[in-house]
This record gives structure tokens, sequence and C-alpha cells, in this order.
């Protein structure tokens, strides 16, 4: 059931949002107003409505995000973006735009590099960032280099990025990065490391510079980027490292739906028995710290184990029990071999 979403709670949100944006403005040194006046400038034309003289409350603490249990599930947002409360994800409508060809975005938006990406959303990028913050996702910032030259990569909460689409009466979804294939070889990408880069503002709380630049989702450094990889890729035509995948994208002008939600707690048990996270080695009771701030944020939460060769049975049985009684649910967990092929679900 698709409906417009509720006008007072989404303001109510959006307020909240405000405040648990402070640090994203302090980076860009953009000032809170600015940040705050696009957050409630766009909140009240998501229902068509004008937003209340005066709230009914002005929470204290973090709100939820989530809707009331009387509210659709899936919720009209602004045109072309929806919100998808019982998944946790945002959904964008897409066409696809381009097959082939060396690529600098997944993603652009209207009449905005079109060029060079794969799809084209058919919604505005602020737009985007506002429903992303609305479904938990804490923006970090774009890449930038400093006066020497020194590239410090994207940074922000991790994402997982896949469309949805119909091909010949069946509806599929799968990893954008099915799409995408290195400019040289035909090797797998497997998943790559989104990150909730959150663009920078444009003065006077008009948007985000993506809404001027079109980098939705890119594949390479943009200082504006909206969705980005936490790794320097230039955008110099030689240097380009990704192409259309064209026997897996569908023909021009399908349309479809961009799906983003945050990314699954990902999890490599090693043969010695070590536990690493984004390439760090982390204690059990980091582990436990963590997924605990998590959980109460999203009961939902994911979680995915690769289990290196040699991985000890009782290592894993050890790290399964670690988050049942961290109360990750059972339908969240999954384990993996190290190469990506699933084994099973946890049971």
């Amino acid at each position: 059931m698709l409906l417009e979403i509720d006008a007072g709670r989404m303001w109510a949100a959006a307020l909240e949002q405000c405040r648990a944006m402070a640090s994203f403005s302090a980076t860009r040194k953009a000032g809170w107003a600015g940040i705050c006046a696009l957050v409630l400038a766009i909140t009240p034309v998501a229902a068509g409505q004008s937003p209340p003289s005066t709230p009914d409350k002005t929470p204290t603490t973090r709100a939820t995000t989530g809707p009331a249990t009387t509210q659709p599930r899936v919720v009209r947002f602004q045109p072309g973006i929806y919100l998808n409360w019982s998944q946790r994800q945002v959904e964008v409508d897409f066409t696809v735009i381009l097959r082939e060809g060396l690529i600098e975005l997944f993603a652009c938006s209207p009449q905005m590099r079109e060029h060079e990406a794969i799809v084209r959303i058919e919604a505005r990028p602020t737009h985007l960032f506002q429903a992303m913050g609305l479904m938990g996702l804490t923006p970090g910032q774009p890449m930038y280099m400093d006066k020497e030259g020194r590239i410090t990569p994207a940074s922000g909460d991790a994402l997982d990025v896949e469309v949805r689409y119909t091909v010949e009466g069946k509806v599929r979804q799968e990893p954008i990065e099915n799409w995408m294939t290195l400019a040289e070889g035909n090797a797998p990408l497997g998943r790559l490391p989104w990150v909730f880069a959150g663009s920078v503002p444009l003065e006077g709380g008009r948007g985000i510079a993506t809404d001027m630049e079109g980098t939705v989702v890119a594949v390479v450094d943009f200082p504006t980027s909206l969705i980005a990889l936490p790794e320097s890729h230039s955008d110099r035509n030689e240097e380009l490292w990704l192409r259309p995948n064209t026997a897996r994208i569908p023909p021009l002008g399908t349309k479809g739906r961009l799906i983003i939600r945050a990314a699954p707690l990902r999890l490599h048990l090693k043969s010695d028995g070590r536990l690493q996270l984004a390439g760090q080695t982390i204690t059990r009771a980091e582990l436990s710290h963590r997924i605990s701030r998590r959980i109460a944020e999203d009961p939902n939460l994911r979680v995915e184990i690769f289990t290196q060769p040699g991985t000890d049975a009782l290592e894993e049985k050890s790290l399964l029990k670690l988050l049942r009684g961290l109360k990750v649910r059972e339908e969240s967990i999954a384990i993996f071999s190290e190469s990506g092929e699933k084994r099973r679900a946890a049971r």
C-alpha cells in the first residue's frame, strides 16, 4: 500500500534530524542554520502541506524515524523517492541511460553528467539526502584534497546499493556492482564499500551541491558526491577504472528503483580466531559494544560472517552465540566463505 507520508510525523522527525546533523554542519563549516533550513524547508513539501506553526513538542532525545503502527509501510516522500519502513531502505526511481563506455558515476541526476553514468535518478538529490537521513543514516563527507595535494577519501555510514527492475515480466533485484566491471578485464567486482558521503550544502539552505553537479553515486573522486567510495580513484579519462557490464544491464530506457540501505555488519573470522571489521582487527568486547549500539537503533540489524578456510567450527559457534546473546535475529545472520559464496543462514 502506497500513500503520502504523514506531515506531522515527518516534521517531528526532520526537527530531530537537524540535531543529529550537528557534526555534519561543523565538518562542512556550513553553519547550523543553513543545514536546518535545508532539512525543514524540504519536509512540508513531502505531503504537499505547510509546516505546522508550532510542533506538538520538540524532541529532546533521538527520535524514532520509523512509522507509527497505523502508518503504511512504504510512503512517497518526494517525487521519485519512497521510504520503505519495513525494510528500512530508501527507494529511488531511475532510468537506464548508458550501457557502454567508461564511467565516473553509477547514478547521476537529470541533465547532469548523463554521458558518464549508467542510470539517471528521477528525483532531486537534496530530497534523497533528506530521505536517507530520515531512515537513520548519518552523512560523513566527500573526498577532499588539501593544499599539498593530499587526498582524504570519502566517509560516512556504510551502505548497500541495489537495483530493482523488471525484465520480461520478472522482477529482479541485485547489487549495482553487477552492472559494472573493471575497465580492463572482466573480473567480478564483488560488493564495494559505499558510504553516505552527503555532498556539501549550498549557501542559504538551497540544497546540496549534488543538485548542481549530478554526483549521486560516484565511482571516482568528486568533492560533491552524495554516495561514494572510501578510497581514491582518479577522474582523469586515461585512469577511469570502471565500465558498464553491458551483458548484465537491461536495455536503454528501462525503468527501475535504486535501493539504498545501511550495509550489514560484515565480520571476517580468520582461521586463527581473529575478528576483523572494515579491515581492522576487533575484539569481541568491542564488537559487543558496537552491536549493542546499532541494535538499539535498528532491531533488524543484519550481520554477515565471512569465514577463512581452516576456521575452527568452535570459533564460529562462539561468535554465533555472542550475536544471539546481543539479540541479533536469526534471520538477520548469514554465513559466507571468504570468497563470498553463501554457505548458509545461521542456525
